[in-house]
C-alpha cells in the first residue's frame, strides 16, 4: 500500500508540474471548486469526481488491510480521507517546489501506511 500512495502522489505531481514555470495543481481543486458554489452542474460534477477518488482509495485501504499490509484495526474509509486530504494539500500549495510536494506526501502515507520498511 505504501508504495501504490507514493506512485498516485508521485503521478499527480507530474500533473500538477507539468507546465512550464512552478506547479499548476489540479484544476478541479483550484477553480471547479470555486464556480461549484455557483453552478449546479459544475458543483454535482466536482462531488462525483471527489467521492469517485474517496471511494477508489477506501477500497484499495481495504484490499491492503486484507492483505496484511496494515493493521487489522485499520480503518479504511478513515485512512481514504486521510488520502484525498493529502492529494487536496499537495495540489493547492502554490510555490512550492515539487521535492516539498513530494516530501508532504511521503510524510503522510508513513503516517496512513507505517513506516515503509513495513510495508509489503
Amino acid at each position: 500500500m505504501h508504495e501504490a500512495l507514493t506512485l498516485a502522489y508521485d503521478a499527480a505531481l507530474s500533473i500538477y508540474f507539468s507546465g512550464k514555470g512552478s506547479a499548476r495543481g489540479c484544476f478541479v481543486i483550484g477553480t471547479a471548486v470555486v464556480e461549484a458554489a455557483e453552478d449546479a452542474a459544475i458543483r454535482n460534477g466536482v462531488a462525483k469526481g471527489l467521492q469517485m477518488i474517496d471511494s477508489y482509495f477506501e477500497a484499495r485501504f481495504h484490499t491492503a488491510r486484507e492483505k496484511g499490509e496494515l493493521a487489522p484495526d485499520a480503518d479504511p474509509a478513515v485512512l481514504a480521507l486521510l488520502a484525498s486530504a493529502t492529494m487536496h494539500s499537495i495540489a493547492i500549495r502554490a510555490g512550492a517546489r515539487r521535492a516539498e510536494l513530494r516530501d508532504i506526501a511521503r510524510k503522510a502515507v508513513s503516517v496512513m501506511c507505517g513506516s515503509p520498511q513495513h510495508a509489503n
